[in-house]
């Protein structure tokens, strides 16, 4: 073999092992950008640092093994077993006691790594002999990972050049700037996130099971319900900007969610995801960090709490919000922060610590006094079938008993902000109803009417009290009126009402 054909099938080895465990990576990145907190920049990173340790380790093992052939069959087992940690384990934990332990786990794939290396380094198998075979497979890699490469670069691209095209602006609008009455009186305002809560009449409807006593219950209290409250949303990423966000829903987002409103899931997801992208938006760059509801609460001298695992939904900062309005955060952002690292923890060996529970959102500015509270508190009890331990996402029956819990949970604590504030404002509003593609499809192959299916996946729970020292309501809220109500009513008007 000549010196320039070495060198240069050294090259093509290191070229190989260096892009060889970001191939799964940006496929993770492409299956669940769409509706995930995801960040390229994060993942960029990330490839960036397995192809530094993949290479280490491969010429650790071509300097032990004496062959480059058999380092990269072993470089490549170990990223099999890398990315495939979890579904592995998962198998492996049905076999016994023993097995349900992940270091267990670990234990064993070290030791048999371990066993093959020193078995390929004493029996020295004649890998040469199949040069050409090796050479084929580094292109294969190669070619691979530009394969899953390409359309998060792309998404990229598109983006960029949306954003640096300023007719895009005119395509949407999203108000950072409110008219403030300071002569308005300003109430705590207490908005409880029922996520994944259908209407009382769906599950009337749907289940049999009668809510005449949570209608009363709830009455009692000063609540309005809107009855049969729906939002064609589908999904929380797409429901919030609808609730929170009015001028954006107004000039843009509402008329999207209508062209794609009888879609399942799967389809619709990826289809806002793209318009999105054609007009340079994303939503962690630019929809969840600015909802317009927030921004005027603090043009309002609001301060705001988060109670809840939201990061992923709610900004986990708003200090942009009350100085110069801009549409994106800085790049700098926190790995935790975005869902890459809970990816990889569903994937991988690699554990990362949950989000926090309770998320404290406040303004930098020192003389930034507060005038009244905002909290927003999340309740997941309705996610039964997001929890594998359930059974998975085809029980849909069981969604009942995890309604009932979440109107215990919600009248608890709706109870105890009364109990202490008597003249709270406080928002009951869920985001859709199923919203997992599973159960999308099995209710698909149980038959019923797909005008059925949209109903229970577009249906939302909605209830709003205003206390009569702040005007009291006349009518239930539509949900989509709710923040357009609040903003108009306690910092100012800067909303019309949907009819």
């Amino acid at each position: 073999m000549s010196e320039k054909k070495f060198h240069f099938d050294c090259i093509l080895y290191y070229i190989a092992v260096a892009l060889l465990p970001s191939i799964l990576l940006f496929r993770l990145y492409n299956r669940n950008h769409a509706d995930s907190f995801l960040f390229f920049t994060h993942v960029l990173i990330v490839a960036a640092f397995f192809a530094v340790a993949s290479l280490l380790f491969f010429i650790f093992l071509q300097l032990f093994l004496k062959s480059r052939q058999a380092a990269l069959l072993v470089t490549l087992g170990f990223w099999v077993a890398f990315w495939l940690f979890e579904p592995v384990f998962r198998f492996s934990s049905r076999i016994g006691r023993i097995f349900g332990r992940r270091i267990t786990l670990i234990t064993l794939l070290f030791i048999g790594f371990a066993a093959a290396v020193l078995l390929l380094r004493k029996f020295k198998p004649p890998f040469e002999k199949i040069r050409p075979a090796f050479d084929a497979f580094t292109f294969a890699v190669i070619a691979l990972f530009l394969f899953n490469l390409f359309p998060g670069v792309n998404q990229q691209i598109i983006l960029a050049r949306a954003r640096a095209n300023v007719e895009n602006e005119t395509l949407f609008y999203i108000k950072q700037g409110f008219n403030v009455d300071r002569d308005i009186s300003r109430p705590d305002i207490y908005w409880f996130h029922m996520d994944g809560m259908m209407s009382l009449e769906t599950v009337e409807d749907f289940w049999g099971e009668d809510q005449q006593a949570l209608r009363d219950a709830l009455a009692e209290r000063g609540f309005l319900i809107y009855p049969n409250a729906s939002l064609n949303a589908g999904f929380t990423y797409a429901a919030l900007p609808a609730l929170l966000s009015p001028a954006f829903y107004d000039s843009f987002w509402g008329e999207l969610l209508a062209k794609h409103e009888n879609e399942l899931r799967a389809s619709k997801t990826q289809a806002l995801s793209d318009a999105l992208t054609q007009v340079g938006l994303t939503y962690v760059d630019n929809l969840i960090p600015n909802y317009e509801l927030f921004a005027a609460l603090i043009a309002a001298r609001y301060d705001i709490e988060i109670i809840g695992n939201v990061r992923d939904r709610i900004p986990s900062n708003l200090d942009h919000l009350s100085v110069e309005h801009r549409y994106t955060l800085p790049l700098w952002r926190r790995f935790p922060d975005g869902d890459l690292a809970r990816l990889l923890t569903l994937a991988t060996p690699l554990r990362f610590d949950p989000e926090p529970e309770r998320i404290l959102v406040q303004t930098r500015d020192e003389n930034f006094v507060p005038e009244a509270h905002f909290l927003w508190r999340e309740f997941m009890y309705t996610h039964l079938l997001d929890n594998p331990l359930t059974g998975g996402s085809s029980r849909y029956y069981l969604y009942p008993p995890a309604f009932e819990y979440a109107t215990e949970q919600m009248l608890y604590h709706i109870d105890l902000v009364l109990s202490e504030n008597p003249n709270a404002v406080i928002v009951l509003q869920s985001d859709h109803g199923f919203h997992l593609p599973g159960t999308q499809g099995h209710l698909v192959e149980q038959g019923y009417p797909m005008e059925q299916i949209l109903t229970l996946i577009h249906s939302t729970f909605s209830a709003v009290r205003i206390p009569p020292a702040y005007g009291g309501l006349d009518a239930p809220l539509e949900p989509r009126n709710i923040t357009r109500e609040l903003v108009n009513r306690f910092v100012g008007e800067n909303y019309a009402l949907l009819p």
